[in-house]
């Protein structure tokens, strides 16, 4: 059993994910497999899969879903759930089986440098040394965005978006993510720990949030991904400040408390899947109790809890219309 899995969601990539499994495969460190699930594509993505899967037996695993259902939310969710099910599964003897070390998530029209998997597989050696094995752990990086060919266009991501990725606090994630899905490895105790959402805003997010609950995070403040952005992207990397986004912000404000409620919900489901006591229990019932609030009884509660996003400006639209 190879030391890392990497699992990666797919639907209608077929233009692209040649280009990220072959960098997948091209990495310096290659203790790893690679599982591809695709959510019902109607393009050729399943063909290069199954081809990969041929050329590279036994480090290539192809699942195609029946239908396109689920979206790239719980397409990670059902390859989490399928790792997290065969991570703790047992033999005919009750002997555990073997299982892989870490988890890595991966989109499918990225491209990841060559030294990516290394050097988040050290910084999660570093973070299990210091808390041990036993101890719920992510560790995410920072990427460079770059356009349709791979041409740099903000090699910082994160300061372009105005992000701290560094912040792991519980009372910042509650009302904004930090963590980019593409860039996260996981240990084995977090896979074990992890519980799925019946309903979250995004994956990465519920993942960030799980390991500000129950375990501990580290950034590694370096660009390891080129997270392409095109025409099909379906979130993409926006500058929260900019003119673009205020303006689809403000013209779209039952979009915007859509967001909210699911970000209520989100923080609901925290309680209900893991055992959270003392001063992270409070705040996340703090932060739920925000939507049966007065508008200023709102702003005192973000205050006092310090529910603030990465800027001022955002944290003063969050009072207007949280």
């Amino acid at each position: 059993m190879a030391l890392i899995k990497i699992l990666m969601a797919v639907y209608n990539g077929g233009k692209y994910i040649e280009k990220q499994i072959e960098s997948i495969l091209n990495q310096s460190f290659n203790d790893f497999t690679i599982k591809i699930s695709d959510d019902g594509s109607d393009d050729n993505t399943a063909e290069i899969a199954e081809l990969y899967m041929k050329r590279c037996p036994g480090k290539i695993e192809f699942v195609k879903r029946q239908a396109h259902v689920k979206g790239a939310g719980e397409n990670f969710f059902s390859l989490l759930d399928e790792a997290a099910l065969y991570n703790n599964s047992y033999d005919i003897c009750g002997r555990q089986e073997a299982s892989c070390g870490y988890i890595m998530l991966s989109d499918q029209d990225d491209v990841w440098l060559p030294d990516k998997i290394k050097k988040t597989y050290m910084r999660m050696r570093a973070l299990e040394k210091r808390y041990s094995k036993n101890m719920p752990c992510l560790v995410h990086t920072n990427l460079s965005t770059v356009d349709e060919n791979l041409n740099i266009i903000h090699r910082d991501m994160a300061l372009y978006m105005n992000m701290n990725p560094g912040c792991c606090r519980l009372n910042r994630l509650l009302t904004e993510n930090n963590v980019t899905g593409s860039t996260i490895m996981i240990n084995r105790a977090f896979l074990k720990a992890y519980r799925r959402p019946q309903e979250y805003v995004m994956h990465d997010w519920w993942l960030a949030l799980t390991a500000s609950c129950i375990g501990k995070t580290s950034y590694i403040d370096e660009p390891l991904v080129l997270y392409r952005q095109h025409g099909k992207n379906l979130l993409g990397a926006k500058n929260a400040l900019s003119a673009e986004v205020i303006k689809n912000r403000i013209k779209d404000k039952e979009q915007v408390r859509q967001n909210y409620r699911l970000m209520y919900a989100q923080a609901s489901e925290l309680l209900k899947k893991y055992k959270i006591t003392g001063n992270k229990k409070i705040l996340i019932d703090e932060f739920i109790k925000l939507q049966y609030k007065s508008r200023p009884q709102k702003i005192v509660s973000i205050i006092r809890n310090r529910f603030f996003k990465n800027t001022a400006i955002m944290t003063l639209g969050e009072m207007l219309n949280i």
